[in-house]
This record gives structure tokens, sequence and C-alpha cells, in this order.
């Protein structure tokens, strides 16, 4: 396997950052479509998000089931604290929705929302600490709200696990699968505050207004304690939605600017008692109430910030990724680089990050093996640690986060002679595929089974694994293209709800896969496929649309039904 392009030997970041930012030769194969493509400046809606929020460091094994509950709980304390509600929560009651009631158990989704209402920090809370506090609060029956915070701004409470977090396994919020309600408490016992969030998968949340509501307004109509409908009710996705993504922040004022949307948090004492009186919140089907000053960003500063934080190279769809890079003479990872840069972070920040996420993609492989191996291996130690509750990196993620560092450690320890210039070359090639499929598509299986979630991780990989072989952005998109075409219709069916059978052997061939895609991109000329990864993305939206409600990580069919089997983990279930 030879690189069809020059190297650099040197290691310096300097170096490295002058080798991602110079013009190199002019990919284009003569089709210069303009720079706009499909993108329209008038349209905000485009791909961009950090590859920083793309590939973020958590704990396993699931980035919908763990990492995401584990901020949305993080979220609901810090709005409460920013409406200076939380010394008054006496109670909590917590409940868990479709995708998360069904599989949260072997997720470890309860440990993750309890951890995440104590403020942990997902990026770096012990992963033994996490398994051993959710043991003591459910012994103890108290729970410590905002404990992370410091400063006296967290409040121990009562919490009986048994009566207080409830699974409503035949229930669904509208919008998405994976949705959970927090409801605080006074001491009188009368509802403070409420709010319903969504974890959409990769770790990202989405979420309305902080408000009072009644349960009965924000529930699905039809979800009266029997099965939920397959696709009825969940056909839009989070991008149609006017979605409030916070991109992994967990204060809306620390969002980007051109992402912070929605409505704010909303003080109770301008609530009306008249439920037909109050107006929905967007998306999150709760009361919202007037707003609150200190939680509302300042509007002025907040058009300045939007400009400096807009990404210098938007786009929206591999056509315009394609027409800017040709335009402006650039590599994807080149182009990703900038959009970093015009986000705020300086040359030496974006190295350290990148290399850091490489970091703790290479742990994860040595805490799941300790003999050196080859690309099936790394994968494999990858989900193994993840199966664990270990640390890892969601990629896009955590139940695919084995594809990504295993062919990048195949990259590194077998292909490259400059493993610096390769790894942030890798990074920033995928993070642009994955953005696509996050605009376009979706990177939850709950909403697209296991397609939204190998099949998304085989194309970042296999399109990145081409840039560090010396292709072009045509024949990186084509690889890309050949790695989701084949994933197409892969249902996510996991074994006991447990993020382990089929789901680590399928990530080592999800990375074999990714590979070959690549070589077979490379082996033909630039151009020339009859299908563009546009329009895969498109199929693959379309065939999630399509695809039942069992096969979206319920665990109601397939493999989860048609083996009697208890797997042993290396952990307790929670």
């Amino acid at each position: 396997m030879k690189r069809t392009a020059t190297s650099n030997n040197d290691n310096d970041v300097t170096v490295i950052t002058r080798h991602l930012s110079k013009t190199t030769p002019n990919f284009s194969s003569g089709n210069d479509e303009g720079d706009s493509g499909t993108y329209s400046e008038a349209d905000h809606e485009h791909a961009v998000i950090s590859t920083f929020d793309l590939f973020s460091i958590g704990i396993g094994p699931s980035s919908s089931h763990t990492v995401g509950p584990m901020r949305a709980g993080n979220i609901f304390v810090a709005d409460m604290v920013e409406a200076g509600l939380l010394q008054k929560v006496h109670k909590m009651r917590i409940s868990i929705y479709g995708s998360l009631a069904l599989t949260g158990e072997g997720h470890m989704t309860p440990s993750a929302l309890l951890l995440g209402l104590e403020s942990a920090d997902v990026e770096k809370v012990d992963t033994a600490y996490v398994p051993a506090r959710f043991e003591q609060i459910k012994k103890q029956k108290k729970m410590f709200l905002g404990n992370g915070l410091g400063d006296g701004k967290g409040k121990e409470i009562d919490f009986d696990y048994d009566q207080d977090f409830t699974w409503e396994w035949g229930r669904k919020l509208p919008m998405h699968s994976n949705g959970m309600r927090f409801t605080a408490f006074d001491k009188e016992g009368a509802e403070i505050a409420t709010n319903d969030l969504f974890s959409v998968g990769g770790g990202f949340v989405v979420n309305g207004a902080m408000s009072i509501a009644s349960a009965a307004t924000s529930e699905n109509t039809s979800s009266d304690g029997t099965p939920e409908s397959p696709t009825e009710g969940s056909g839009k996705h989070p991008a149609d939605l006017a979605e409030n993504l916070f991109y992994k922040e967990i204060r809306r004022s620390d969002a980007a600017g051109d992402r912070r949307a929605g409505s704010e948090i909303r003080p109770l004492e301008d609530a009306t008692d008249d439920p037909a009186a109050l107006p929905e919140a967007d998306g999150s089907g709760t009361k919202a109430l007037s707003p609150v000053t200190s939680a509302t960003p300042d509007t002025t500063n907040m058009e300045s910030d939007d400009s400096m934080q807009q990404p210098r190279y938007p786009f929206r769809d591999g056509k315009s990724l394609l027409a800017l890079c040709n335009k402006h003479n650039l590599t994807i990872a080149q182009l990703v680089y900038e959009n970093e840069k015009s986000h705020g972070y300086t040359d030496d920040e974006i190295c350290e990050k990148l290399l850091r996420i490489w970091e703790v993609m290479d742990d994860s492989i040595l805490q799941g093996v300790q003999a050196p191996d080859y690309l099936a291996v790394y994968a494999i130690a990858v989900n193994e640690t993840n199966a664990s509750g270990g640390r890892i990196v969601t990629a896009p993620t955590n139940g695919a986060a084995g594809i990504i560092p295993s062919v990048l450690k195949y990259t590194v320890e077998f292909i490259s002679d400059d493993a610096e210039r390769d790894i942030l070359t890798f990074l920033l090639t995928a993070s642009a595929i994955g953005m696509l499929y996050k605009r376009g598509a979706t990177i939850s299986a709950a909403e697209g089974g296991c397609m939204a979630e190998v099949g998304v991780a085989c194309s970042m990989a296999a399109g990145a694994f081409a840039a560090c072989m010396g292709a072009g952005p045509e024949t990186v998109e084509q690889a890309a293209e050949i790695g989701i075409e084949h994933n197409l219709g892969l249902t996510c069916d996991p074994i006991g709800g447990l993020v382990q059978a089929p789901c680590i052997e399928r990530n080592a061939l999800g990375a074999i896969k990714a590979i070959s895609s690549a070589n077979l991109a490379l082996s033909g000329k630039p151009g020339t496929q009859k299908v563009s990864l546009d329009d895969a993305i498109r199929a693959m939206r379309l065939t999630a649309q399509g695809m039942r409600n069992e096969f979206k990580e319920t665990s109601l069919s397939g493999l989860a039904t048609s083996v009697p089997l208890h797997i042993p983990v290396s952990v307790p279930d929670c």
C-alpha cells in the first residue's frame, strides 16, 4: 500500500500547522461548480460545527444513552442555578422514554443521569467513580444536585431511586425517541420546574425552555402505555425543527453564536395559572413563561459574536464542500482547519486538542488489549473499553467508537511517515464528513439504526484514510460514499440492550470495510463515480424514515429477540 502524495518528516507542531494552512496543488477535475453549491448565504442551516464537538471525550458505553444524558443532567442543574431555583429543590423526579427506557439499563443511562445532576464532567469524571457513586445514591437515598459546581451552589436532596426514577417503556416524547423529563419539587411538594431534553446521538442534547408544564401537554398523544408507533410522530429530523443544540456546551451563552437558538429559561413568578395561556416552547412541548434577564444573551453582543464565530467556509452538503475546496485550492482537512480558526482557536490550540483526542483514542485501545495487533483487534479493544464504561471518544458515537481510532492507529503504525501530520489530517477530514451526516441525515441509532453509527463511522474513516493516502477532495468523498453505501439498512438490535453483541464485532468489520472503501476509491478516476456522497446521505435518511422502530436501538426485534442468550459483562448491570 503506497501513499500517493509526498510527505513531510518534520514533527514540529509549527510545521504541521503550516502544512495544513498552505496552498496545495489543485485537485479540481475541471468541473468547478462555483463556491456556493447548494448553500445560500441567506440559508444559515450549514453543516459546520467544531471538530471538537463531533469528536468529544466521554465515557461508555453509549453517546446517546450515557454521554448525552450526563450532559442533560448538567444542563438542567445549570438552568436551575441560572434561574435561582436550585436551593428551593426538595425532591426530583426523572422519567426516561422510548429508546432510552428500552435499552437504558444496559447502556448505564441511570448512573449517567444521576451523576449529571450532580454536575459530574463527562470528559473528566473518574470512570470507576460513576458506578460506585450510583450505588451510593441508591443505598443512601440522597443525591447532591450540583455537587461539582463548588462555591456552595449545590444542594443535597432526598432521592429514592425506586420511586423517583421512572421507566416509560411504552411511551415516547415528541420529536425524538431518546427523551427524558426532569421535574423538581419544593418542600411542600409543589412542582417548581420541569424540562424535556433529548439526546440525539453523538453526545448532543436538544432541549426547550425550562418551565412549569402539565405532563399531559408534552407527551405523545398516542402514549397510553401501549407500545409506541414505529415511525409516526418521529419523522422530523432535529435539523427541520429549529433545533436548540447546545453543541456540547452546558450553558447556552457559551454556545457558538450562530447555533444559539430556542427559548431561554423562564422565571416561575411570572407564570399564569391558566395552562391555555402558556405558549409552547419551541420543540419541547413544555409551557414557556416570561424570560429571565440574566439567562438571556445580550443581543447586541450576540451580533458581533455571530460574525466572529461564523465559519469561514460554511458548507451544507458534499457538493458545496467540494466546490469550496476546488475554488480555494484546499484539501478538506485544510478547509476544516480554517473553520476551526474562525471559531476562535489558535494554531497551537487546534493541534493540542486534536492530539489530545488521539491520545484518548490510543489509550482506549491499550485499555482493551495489552498486546499489539492489527486492525480488527484495535477496533475490538476500543469497544471493550467502551462496553465497560471506560473513557473513549465519541467518533461520532460510542457504539461506533472503535472504527475511527482503529483505522487511524493502523495508519499511524503501518502507513504514515509523519504521524502528527496524519493524525491532524485524518481527524479534520473525518469531522467534515461527519458534519454532513449530522446535517443531512442522523448520527443517532434511535433515528437510523446502526447505519447511523457504524455506517457513518465507516464512511468517515474511509474518507479520512483516503486523505492520508494523498487523495484529493473528490476521491475522499467517493471513499466516504462507498463506506456508507454498503451499510444502508443496517439495524440496531443489541442483545440484552447492551453495547456488546453485535456491536463490538461490527466495529471490527466496519474498520476493515473503511480501508477497503478507500482503496476502491483510490483505484478509480476522481469524479467518475455514479453515486455521490450527497445521494448516499439522502438515501440513508429515506432508509431511516422507512425503518421500523423495532430496529432503532429498542431491542424489540432482530437479534435482540431471536437470541436467548445472557452475555456476561465485566461490570455489573445498572
